[in-house]
């Protein structure tokens, strides 16, 4: 299940270019490269995984609206939180601390896209699309994890898998009252995405496994859902006709 380490050779240089193919959609604030997940990425770049990636073209961001400074306020106070309860768990291999950050980024993504979908009002619709952009954007940040995934061995990809569902598995009342909130997210947001989106992911792709749930997290840096999840905003912002 696991995805071919040389498409990620292609997926950077593609992703380099993603500010720029938004630009044509969204340009009143696409330059604001936003690092969704900086906090904990701070702690991620001590891994074993190699190279950082950045988000690129940030010396001129413009404005945000307020409702977007909003969003983007109250997810970095959330992940900045993040960074700091995941200190405590300094025995998680490098796997598993990434496989945290993937599903903080597509659990926030997920859930910004129901708000999206959910709104009636047509200009904010069009503000909300305009934030999943940058999330979308944004994934550069993290991109060595699903890139460090993609070259881990099997035995690996197991181990992480079976330390992932034994963390979801264990009841919360043989781990409370002392319960870590980095352990509360892991419960919700398994749960949330393998039993959501995952499902339906699944029905296409098959594997109802851990070890598929982990290439359901990793396949939202891919290229092919990169570029194509960008060009489906792009087209639903023009057909509101209520940007600008």
């Amino acid at each position: 299940m696991r995805i071919d380490a040389a498409i990620y050779i292609v997926m950077k240089r593609l992703l380099l270019l993603l500010p720029l193919f938004i630009t044509l959609f969204y340009s009143p604030i696409v330059s604001a490269q936003i690092n969704l997940l900086e906090a904990i990425q701070e702690n991620a770049e001590q891994g074993e995984y190699g190279e950082e990636y950045t988000a690129e073209n940030q010396e001129n961001p413009q404005e945000l609206t307020e409702e977007q400074k909003e969003f983007m306020d109250k997810l970095k106070e959330m992940l900045e939180g993040e960074r700091e309860n995941l200190d405590e768990f300094n025995d998680w291999s490098s796997q598993m601390k990434c496989t945290y950050m993937m599903l903080a980024y597509v659990y926030n993504l997920e859930k910004l896209n129901e708000e999206t979908e959910a709104t009636a009002d047509c200009k904010l619709k069009y503000d909300l699309y305009g934030m999943q952009l940058l999330a979308i954007a944004s994934s550069t940040t993290i991109l060595y994890c699903p890139e460090g995934m993609a070259n881990a061995t099997e035995q690996e990809m197991d181990d992480v898998s079976m330390e992932l569902w034994v963390l979801f598995m264990t009841d919360y009342d043989v781990i409370e009252p002392n319960t870590s909130p980095i352990i509360k997210n892991i419960k919700k947001w398994v749960s949330q995405l393998f039993y959501g989106p995952f499902s339906e992911f699944n029905d296409v792709n098959g594997g109802n496994t851990v070890k598929g749930f982990i290439y359901y997290l990793t396949a939202h840096f891919h290229p092919e859902f990169v570029m194509g999840k960008t060009l489906e905003i792009g087209q639903k912002m023009e057909a509101l006709g209520c940007g600008g």
